[in-house]
């Protein structure tokens, strides 16, 4: 392909997440979600939470050099994001994009290659070297089960633009939706960890989910830790009355990257722990004959409800999330 043709797709893409983005601010905010027929606004069925859309839309909006609207949008969700709400919520689509939405932004914000503010404080924590040893993997030279190492964004080397060497100069300049004058510049504000504020308390919000008697983890009350989680929990109230024991390989065991890197940036090891910990609890229940896993099992009893083993639909992300802990992680046995 054409350095040509890479741009004008390029332009392309940068496009349609103006017009997406767009939308939903002058129709849609704060809401959950833009209903593209009537241009009003929605709720996403399974996260009953307003600012979804926002919240999944912060990376984009940095990684396309937007730095005042991406600044604009922190304080909006900073602001207006409730993490404790009297709302059912699915634990997997909020793990997905609530938790790693802020996740995502939290450590853009504090990447100081990408200039977006003028100096954070971080939340206390933040990746990179900064004394508290939270270093992702390059998988080379760690020993197993180490979770140090590499840097944010190492195989990406930034300019003093804060883009992507190898990317033109255009990439980081506005990208023309509503914002204030002023925007597309950098370096301006402080950032004070406020996205990982809001992670740290959705993160425990989401685990009483973990508190079945599938759990694994040596020397602890299972029943109180990780097991393997329910599907559905209230933000406010914790796991509905009469919510079904009957759970997703791919919505219990697609946790892991999310809730290791709250844990990572936070230094509180629960969240880890319990994702991990569902990993395991299903991963033992494998098939003894073939080692496969099914696609639905029960958090319960421990006993799969549909045995059917399959990377489709209820079972992709659970593989996915395998690989993603490797690459992030490197071996941690």
């Amino acid at each position: 392909m054409t350095r040509e043709r890479r741009l004008e797709l390029r332009e392309e893409i940068r496009e349609m997440f103006i017009h997406s983005y767009d939308g939903y601010m002058r129709h849609a905010f704060p809401g959950g979600e833009l209903l593209p027929l009537s241009c009003g606004s929605g709720e996403l069925h399974l996260v009953k939470v307003p600012l979804v859309t926002l919240v999944d839309s912060l990376d984009a909006l940095a990684i396309m050099g937007n730095a005042t609207e991406f600044r604009r949008a922190v304080r909006l969700v900073s602001d207006g994001l409730d993490v404790e709400a009297d709302a059912d919520v699915s634990v997997f689509e909020s793990n997905i994009r609530i938790l790693g939405g802020l996740l995502s932004a939290h450590l853009l914000a504090t990447n100081p290659d990408l200039g977006l503010y003028r100096s954070h404080g971080g939340g206390g924590r933040c990746v990179g070297d900064n004394g508290n040893g939270v270093r992702f993997s390059d998988r080379g030279g760690n020993a197993a089960g180490e979770r140090s190492v590499g840097g944010y964004g190492q195989d990406r080397e930034s300019d003093e633009k804060g883009g992507f060497r190898g990317l033109d100069d255009d990439w980081s300049e506005e990208i023309g939706h509503r914002a204030e004058e002023g925007e597309g510049e950098s370096g301006e504000e402080q950032y004070d960890g406020e996205l990982l504020v809001l992670a740290e308390r959705l993160g425990r919000r989401l685990l009483p989910a973990f508190k079945t008697p599938t759990g694994s983890l040596g020397g602890c009350d299972v029943t109180q830790l990780s097991g393997i989680p329910y599907g559905t929990v209230n933000l406010k109230r914790g796991v509905p009355k009469g919510e079904t024991t009957i759970s997703s390989l791919a919505g219990a065991g697609s946790l892991t990257v999310e809730f290791s890197v709250l844990s990572a940036l936070t230094g509180d090891g629960v969240f880890a722990e319990a994702a991990e910990g569902a990993v395991k609890a299903l991963f033992d229940r494998r098939s003894a004959a073939l080692g496969l896993l099914g696609k639905h099992i029960d958090s319960k009893t421990g006993v799969w409800t549909e045995t059917q083993s399959s990377i489709g639909t209820n079972g992709d992300s659970f593989y996915e999330y395998l690989l993603k802990m490797y690459v992030l992680w490197g071996d941690v046995g």
